[in-house]
């Protein structure tokens, strides 16, 4: 004995795979009547994908320098720092005894 609901559900996704891949459409599934997912053309998910990547690659970067730009400060003064200990030949105020 079949179920004839999910033969109907079945060709129903089917039809929405079709259409998305041969008729290029962005198909909605719907539970309830409310919108849940949605087939795309593989076009439409890889466009997605590149446009995700390059919201990260410029997140990425405006972090970077964000970061370097709080370090600029501290790293100057240990840079500074360093350089007086080197002319004043005492590297041992600086990394311990281990120096």
């Amino acid at each position: 004995m079949g179920n004839p609901e999910g033969n109907k559900e079945r060709e129903g996704f089917a039809d929405a795979i079709n259409r998305a891949a041969f008729g290029n459409e962005r198909v909605l599934l719907r539970r309830r009547g409310r919108a849940v997912a949605a087939v795309v053309p593989i076009d439409d998910l890889r466009l997605l994908e590149a446009l995700e990547d390059r919201i990260d690659l410029l997140d990425a970067r405006a972090a970077l320098a964000q970061a370097e730009q709080a370090w600029r400060p501290i790293a100057r003064c240990h840079f500074e720092r360093i350089e007086a200990l080197i002319a004043a030949d005492d590297l041992r105020h600086f990394c311990g005894p281990s120096c």
